[in-house]
């Protein structure tokens, strides 16, 4: 590395000490208002960033310095110190901030510095704005997951990020004024939905590590444009029906967008069809019954309209595995994809139809009857429901894979892997997972609020709620196709 690198970084910490001091200084002399301070830190470190990166040549020593920093911002939060940028001790938006440089630089800096600057320019100048923006001008505000949001802050992130990409595209990149306007409209529309769905400051995590995915994605070739964008409109649709037909929450929605972009966008037709299977048929089974359906309802952790969480744990993994297969290609990743869904197919059909049994159900871990509805309650009715939407979405999965070298074997493997993993999700709720007892009726339940009133915990660990086991026992049936595939194969 050049010695001029580490004169140049030695100078912008320096910089970067002086700053932090003198706002520590201020905060404590003249008590200004610390979201200002937190905004102008903000905006002041990101700055000296880009202007650092643009001066040196290799990534080491901004790894090194936003590695120190993911420690040091930990420790001053958990500890409450720096108190003029850490508002309280419920955000961590101080420590994603310096993760995201640090895995930008890792996965950027060689090849794509440009995308780079402009992910961290992203994070620090549109995202200052609109909370400044919501700050100032915004006379009412909506809490989408747990942090205040505002319509004019909403739209100065949208309208300040768009400038910023739209430059990037025509004037760094050399793109045509369609390509530019088009693409930049579709990226700021995907970091305005991260920013909104934040939780304790995770939109310096999201928004960077968003931008610099579609960005990457754009600049590939025609197709990969085309079918990005025709992603990120057929996820706008996709949320925006949901919500109003009332299948999702506004989190959900929100979540479902940024989804559906990340499957319809990099995965294309071939994974944007199975789960289009999975979420039409658990909605429409969610509807089937629904009078039967509502006295069991007290029994669910969540029931009806679905949240961000319930979205994530459902769809998280098969996120995850379409971002693995679009920058690593492996035929397996996709039947993994496939054994991920059909598991969280098998427990939707399972619970949706299972409580249309005409016998009671049997406790999973000592098959005594019990009444339906208890978490680890199995059926027939159930166990066949799940084979048969294991097989709903490993049959069409694999007709649309014409590599696929032998379509029985797997869709067998398939559907078995999914069934696996909805019998760990009811081995899990009939053992680990939360239980609570109703002090008013007496009933166990999965939710802490029964009745009107706080329930006392009964069983399982305090953590383990429904969304967690439904999210391990998807991770579970993926794992058990690729074992069995490695293993048979």
């Amino acid at each position: 590395m050049p010695p001029s690198d580490w004169v140049t970084v030695f100078v912008a910490c320096c910089f970067l000490l002086l700053i932090l001091i003198s706002i520590e200084l201020i905060n404590k002399w003249f008590q200004w208002n610390r979201i200002y301070l937190r905004k102008f830190v903000h905006i002041f470190v990101g700055l000296l960033i880009c202007a650092t990166s643009l001066l040196i040549e290799s990534k080491i020593p901004i790894l090194l310095i936003s590695g120190i920093f993911i420690l040091f911002d930990w420790w001053a939060v958990k500890n409450r110190y720096l108190k003029s940028i850490h508002l309280n001790g419920q955000s961590y938006g101080t420590v994603y901030y310096p993760i995201s440089i640090f895995l930008l630089a890792l996965l950027l800096w060689d090849a794509h510095k440009a995308i780079f600057l402009v992910s961290i320019l992203i994070m620090i100048v549109p995202d200052a704005l609109a909370g400044l923006a919501g700050m100032r001008f915004a006379n009412n505000h909506y809490i989408i997951l747990t942090e205040k949001k505002s319509i004019p802050g909403a739209l100065v992130m949208f309208f300040s990020s768009m400038i910023i990409f739209f430059f990037a595209y025509n004037s760094y990149f050399n793109k045509d004024i369609w390509f530019s306007m088009s693409a930049a409209f579709l990226t700021g529309i995907a970091i305005t939905a991260a920013e909104l769905l934040s939780h304790k400051g995770s939109d310096n995590l999201s928004v960077p590590l968003l931008t610099a995915m579609i960005m990457y994605a754009f600049l590939q070739d025609k197709f990969m444009y085309a079918q990005l964008s025709l992603g990120i409109l057929m996820a706008m649709v996709v949320s925006i029906l949901s919500y109003r037909v009332k299948f999702l929450d506004l989190s959900g929605a929100f979540g479902a967008f940024l989804l559906g972009l990340v499957i319809f966008g990099f995965g294309g037709w071939l994974f944007t069809v199975p789960i289009l299977m999975f979420y039409i048929t658990s909605s429409i089974l969610s509807v089937i019954g629904r009078k039967r359906k509502q006295k069991f309802q007290a029994s669910f952790e969540k029931t009806g309209v679905r949240d961000v969480y319930q979205v994530y744990a459902n769809g998280g993994i098969p996120g995850i595995l379409v971002l693995v297969n679009y920058f690593f290609p492996d035929p397996v990743v996709y039947y993994m994809y496939l054994a991920a869904l059909a598991s969280a197919t098998a427990d939707t059909w399972a619970t949706e139809i299972g409580v249309f049994s005409r016998t009671p159900p049997r406790m999973i871990t000592s098959m005594g009857r019990v009444e339906p509805g208890r978490s680890g309650a199995v059926s027939l009715t159930g166990l066949i429901a799940a084979l048969t939407g294991s097989f709903i979405i490993a049959y069409p999965g694999l007709l649309l894979y014409p590599q696929a070298f032998d379509k029985v074997f797997v869709i067998i493997v398939i559907i078995l892997s999914g069934f696996s993993g909805n019998l760990l999700d009811s081995l899990i709720g009939a053992s680990i997972q939360a239980q609570f007892i109703c002090k008013s009726c007496g009933k166990q339940t999965e939710r802490k609020i029964h009745c009107g009133a706080q329930t006392e915990h009964h069983s399982g660990s305090l953590f383990m709620n429904n969304d967690l086991v439904n999210m391990l026992s998807i991770a579970f049936g993926s794992m058990i196709f690729y074992i069995c595939y490695q293993i048979l194969n």
